[in-house]
Order: structure tokens, then sequence, then C-alpha cells
């Protein structure tokens, strides 16, 4: 069955766990037998329209384009990569600077600036 690696921030759902076996044919089937296994997970991945902005999923250190419907193999990893946002309380930028906010899954225009993603799972490959 696939190990699902969870994200930091949902370890406090998991009892402090990183990784879960788990049974499931898509990602979507994940989910739903983690969030019998660790109820609250799934409001914290999906919103009403499928998989949160700010989540995405990565099987075997490959982004899953198909998200929900992506199909891991037995012994696949995956892993649900989350956006961290933040910064200096009252930052402000310079005047005539645009404001340029990184993203993790606009990799492809940041590898064109010569900018790796740092991705909290084995290398992750953009198709």
């Amino acid at each position: 069955m696939p190990t699902v690696y969870i994200p930091a921030l949902l370890h406090d759902l998991t009892g402090g766990r990183a990784s879960v076996d788990v049974e499931g044919a898509t990602i979507r089937q994940l989910i739903d037998n983690l969030e019998r296994l660790h109820p609250g997970i799934r409001e914290r991945l999906l919103d009403k329209d499928g998989l949160r902005l700010n989540v995405r999923v990565a099987i075997d250190g490959r982004l899953a384009p198909l998200g929900l419907l992506a199909r891991p193999s037995p012994s696949s990893e995956v892993h649900f990569i989350t956006a961290v946002s933040g910064g200096a309380a009252g930052w402000v930028p310079a005047p005539g600077r645009p404001h340029r906010l990184y993203s993790p899954f606009a990799a492809q225009s940041n590898h064109a600036s010569g900018f790796e993603p740092q991705i909290p799972c084995r290398q992750v490959q953009h198709d």
C-alpha cells in the first residue's frame, strides 16, 4: 500500500507521525482512508472544489497534475506539499519596485530565472 508523507503542519492530526501507510487506488481514496484513521485531515487538504489552493500532490517524486484523480501504485510514496507564506509584520515593498511573491507551484517560471524551488520531499520533476 502507498506510503503517505504527512506535512509537518498536519502532524497534530496523526499523533506526530510523519508518514502513514494507507490503501487507496486514487489520491481521493487515500485522503478518504486517511480521514478514517486521522479525523480532520480531509478538511485540511480539501475544500469544496478539491485540493486546497495551497496543496499539491507528488507521487514518487513527481508532481501529480491529475490531483485527486492520480493513481499511485501500491509501492508509491505520496507527498502532500503545502505552500508556506508569511513574512515580517509591517513589511512594505520599496516604492517603484514590484512586489513579487514566490510560489512553489509556479516552478516553471522560477526555473527560467535559475531559482530552484525547495520541496520537502525527494527531488520533484516538473512536466
